[in-house]
């Protein structure tokens, strides 16, 4: 008996130590099951969410646009966020098959706490459920309104010798200097401008036929 308690104190001391351990990195990971947010912290340049996000269509009548929960995307709590229908990958051979798009989601004012002199990176997380057939279509930076740099987008897949392995992960960081993003004259006013941001959307998958609704949960920005 006194060695089941011993084991049983060892146990909890080691439980402890670990807990306190991974509180004090403060390097959490965000659970796809509570999807609650954590903040990442990296030197002092920290990344930020969004504070204002709305969305906009091509075309609005065949685009599927967001939910009206998409203002959640500004907060740290829990957001699940959709589409009001899911998209479609309509196969139709001998034709072309219908491959759907979601309206553009724009997230803007992230109020960086600080900025380098000098801008060397810019780092998107995008944590969300495709279901394994959402695929990019538009993953580029904004400001003023417009599209600015070049689209950031990746394949849905990469053809290897004998299959076609999937890109499409529950989260995606984006990142590279400012030379893969492609903005010239990027400037630490335009980053402190409430209208930076990033730009967002969506397609059905371009090979396989499917149903899917794609479900955002979090996008955060880091510049460095």
């Amino acid at each position: 008996m006194l060695v089941v308690q011993y084991l049983l104190k060892l146990v909890l001391a080691l439980v402890s130590k670990h807990t306190n351990t991974f509180i004090s990195n403060k390097r959490t990971l965000r659970s796809p099951f509570l999807f609650t947010t954590h903040r990442f912290k990296s030197g002092k340049y920290r990344m930020t969410t969004p504070t204002v996000v709305t969305q906009y269509a091509d075309n609005s009548e065949v685009d599927i646009a967001w939910d009206n929960n998409l203002p959640l995307l500004t907060t740290r709590g829990k957001t699940s966020i959709s589409t009001v229908k899911p998209l479609l990958h309509i196969a139709r051979s001998p034709k072309y098959d219908l491959i759907y798009n979601t309206w553009y989601v724009q997230l803007t004012g992230f109020n960086f706490d600080s900025i380098p002199d000098t801008i060397s990176d810019i780092s998107l997380t995008v944590e969300m459920n495709r279901g394994g057939r959402i695929a990019d279509d538009t993953i580029q930076l904004c400001y003023q309104g417009e599209l600015i740099g070049e689209n950031q987008a990746q394949p849905a897949f990469i053809t290897t010798v004998s299959q076609n392995e999937s890109l499409l992960h529950p989260t995606t960081t984006y990142s590279g200097d400012l030379t893969k993003w492609k903005v010239t004259n990027l400037t630490s006013d335009m980053i402190q401008d409430s209208s930076f941001g990033v730009t967002l959307r969506y397609k059905s998958h371009p090979a396989w036929p499917h149903k899917t609704f794609p479900v955002l949960y979090a996008v955060s920005l880091q510049i460095s």
